[in-house]
């Protein structure tokens, strides 16, 4: 692009645009055609220089916006109705009216859930889709920075130029106006991709806990099985140890080591069988029913260990004392001026639950979406695993807070 001051004309090439096609037709206008619609409104500043990257930003920055606020939006608003776990908006309607996207179909080809079991299949191709989408809008991210970059730039050249500010008797105010609007246009722009980005991250995040959950349905389901199987045939067992010794001892006396007397049915020393077996299968049974109690009470003593064998670190009494510059620092942290970051926030968090001497044994687990309570849950947990004692972590408390104080200012 280039411009002469002297006639006042502007030379830019223009690629990407359609710039020859003005047929009549209820459509959208092209690209090419809405830059010329433009053009022909602002008939009045065609001499200034600044009049065409003025009219190309604005026509990039409305192209961008629609496209993020339109079909990115709308690829983010599907993906939550097919994962089904969050819904955002105080929409009521069970349907989406997507009738007219390409994607549309998605909605019911690709459902995770089928009554309560995970479609596996489903869920893979879920996964695919929503990493494509994440890859869309990050490259989609560089659009609006570009807009805001580039809008910066020709600011400071109208602000900066005593020339352009006054060239042709064109008030520079009108531009001005035009690109700190562009700016503005451009920055929720930017904010709202920044907005879908969470929002995919957040269904991919729930997405793998799903499948995390049905691996851990099916093991559990596989466990029962087993457990089922293996009392099956403890049944068997004892039905077998029941029936074994008056089995051996019939076949013992029927050998031809015994002689018996054959001029009765039944011989007169009968109670011989019942004399031998009968102590017999109760000693077996006996014997059955100690190793029994001895495997189990052997597992509960290795639960029991598995349970309590923890570092020593984690199990300490509840006695801690809080020094006075620990208390005066908890106080103060709920004065800084600037919110701090999440990283010195979970840190904050853990120091001055390890600091009060909560016990981590007794605290509540945070739910399967709880996500914000997991990453202070994690972050307590990893103080507690390093081996941080009260008196260390109310000491690292004091000092992380005076560096707050310094750094985002104090409300005394």
């Amino acid at each position: 692009m280039s411009h002469d001051f002297s006639s006042g004309i502007t030379t830019a090439l223009s690629i990407g645009y359609d710039l020859q096609s003005y047929t009549v037709s209820l459509r959208p206008l092209a690209p090419g055609q809405s830059l010329i619609r433009k053009i022909e409104d602002c008939h009045s500043r065609w001499t200034h220089p600044l009049l065409l990257p003025s009219l190309f930003l604005v026509d990039h920055a409305q192209r961008v916006h629609n496209y993020i606020n339109n079909l990115l939006s709308e690829r983010v608003v599907l993906v939550e109705h097919i994962v089904g776990v969050t819904k955002t908006g105080r929409s009521q309607q069970p349907h989406l009216d997507f009738r007219n996207s390409e994607h549309a179909g998605d909605a019911n080809s690709l459902k995770l859930f089928e009554g309560e079991r995970l479609q596996r299949e489903n869920a893979r191709k879920l996964v695919e889709k929503i990493n494509d989408l994440s890859t869309q809008i990050i490259f989609s991210k560089r659009s609006p920075e570009w807009n805001i970059g580039c809008n910066k730039f020709v600011l400071q050249l109208l602000e900066g130029s005593t020339r352009l500010a006054t060239c042709r008797s064109i008030p520079a105010r009108s531009f001005k106006e035009v690109l700190e609007f562009v700016r503005a246009y451009s920055e929720a722009s930017a904010e709202v991709i920044q907005t879908n980005q969470d929002r995919v991250s957040l269904q991919l995040d729930i997405l793998y806990t799903s499948i995390a959950q049905d691996d851990s349905q099916t093991s559990a389901d596989l466990a029962k099985a087993a457990v089922m199987d293996s009392t099956s045939m403890k049944i068997i067992a004892i039905i077998t140890a029941a029936y074994l010794p008056g089995m051996f001892v019939a076949t013992l006396f029927s050998m031809d080591m015994f002689t018996w007397p054959s001029d009765s049915p039944v011989s007169s020393s009968f109670w011989i069988y019942w004399v031998v077996a009968v102590p017999l299968t109760a000693a077996t049974l006996t014997g059955f029913r100690l190793w029994w109690k001895f495997e189990r009470d052997r597992f509960g003593r290795r639960a029991q260990q598995a349970t309590h064998d923890r570092p020593k670190a984690t199990r300490r009494v509840n006695t801690i004392t809080m020094s006075a510059e620990f208390k005066k620092a908890a106080e103060d942290s709920k004065k800084l001026k600037t919110t701090p970051s999440n990283e010195q926030l979970l840190e904050l968090y853990a120091l001055y639950k390890v600091g009060n001497g909560e016990d981590f044994e007794k605290a509540a687990k945070p739910g399967v979406f709880d996500m914000k309570g997991k990453y202070k849950y994690n972050a307590w947990k990893k103080e507690v695993d390093e081996g941080t004692t009260a008196d260390g972590a109310q000491q690292r408390y004091i000092a992380l807070v005076d560096k707050l104080k310094s750094e985002l200012g104090f409300n005394a």
